[in-house]
């Protein structure tokens, strides 16, 4: 087992330009994050879908689809080729970034047959909420 002391990390900088990737291989890549500064630019990863775990911090995440406030604790769920960004609140960010060139979606079981999101996963799960994007 190896352990990853990704919090000895530079920190700061912006959410989308410093990241700094600790594991990888054809499939996946996953990164941290520690932001400090919002950007005034909106981004489209046209690599993959990216999966985000806030694990500190609060904002807004901005998209062409509307805006979505998160906090610690939410994933965040990006399909590849969406405009976004994040404004950030005064306060210190860490996120976990999951980048996959392939589909990140919702486990069937928590689909109906028209590929919606049943119910029954919102009490499963306290964080589905943050399936939103």
């Amino acid at each position: 087992m190896r352990h990853f002391y990704t919090n000895r990390a530079d920190k700061g900088g912006s959410a989308i330009m410093d990241r700094k990737p600790f594991l990888f291989n054809n499939d996946v890549v996953m990164m941290m994050c520690y932001p400090d500064k919002n950007d005034d630019y909106y981004y489209r990863n046209a690599q993959g879908d990216e999966i985000i775990y806030v694990s500190q911090g609060s904002g807004t995440l901005e998209t062409a689809y509307g805006n979505m406030k998160y906090s610690s604790g939410d994933y965040i769920v990006i399909p590849r080729g969406i405009l976004h960004r994040y404004v950030m609140n005064d306060e210190e960010h860490s996120f976990l970034i999951v980048e996959s060139p392939g589909e990140v979606r919702t486990p069937r079981r928590y689909r109906n047959e028209y590929g919606q999101i049943i119910e029954e996963m919102k009490r499963r799960s306290q964080s589905a909420i943050a399936w939103r994007v």
